[in-house]
């Protein structure tokens, strides 16, 4: 497959996840979209196939963090409340379970240093 072909799917790939992951927020939308744009116009003058290649990576691999960690919270019509859009490709891992008997480190001191 052409690189060009390949690059313009990359294009529309990328479009896509960024309509499904930002859904009903016009304003994240916007700023994924202008983002996109703005990486593909910087790199349409490349020629080195190597560097298409590892651009080309790139954009899958932003695609696939768009898709699997990103999520929305939505703020409900009551006063407070808020609510987590997950999607089926949200990566779910397991939760860590606090250990109530860990042992903390002691806070850093703050104190400022005088100037000499």
């Amino acid at each position: 497959m052409s690189s060009r072909k390949t690059v313009l799917e990359l294009y529309k790939n990328l479009n896509k996840i960024a309509k499904e992951v930002f859904d009903k927020d016009v304003r994240a939308l916007k700023q994924a979209q202008e983002k996109i744009r703005i990486e593909f116009r910087k790199n349409k003058d490349l020629e080195s196939q190597d560097e298409i290649d590892q651009k080309i990576k790139i954009g899958v691999d932003v695609g696939e963090i768009l898709k699997k960690q990103v999520v929305q919270i939505v703020k409900k019509p009551e006063v407070n409340v808020y609510e987590l859009k997950l999607r089926k490709s949200t990566e779910k891992l397991e939760n860590t379970i606090f250990q109530p008997n860990a042992v903390l480190p002691p806070p850093r001191s703050k104190k400022c240093k005088e100037p000499s």
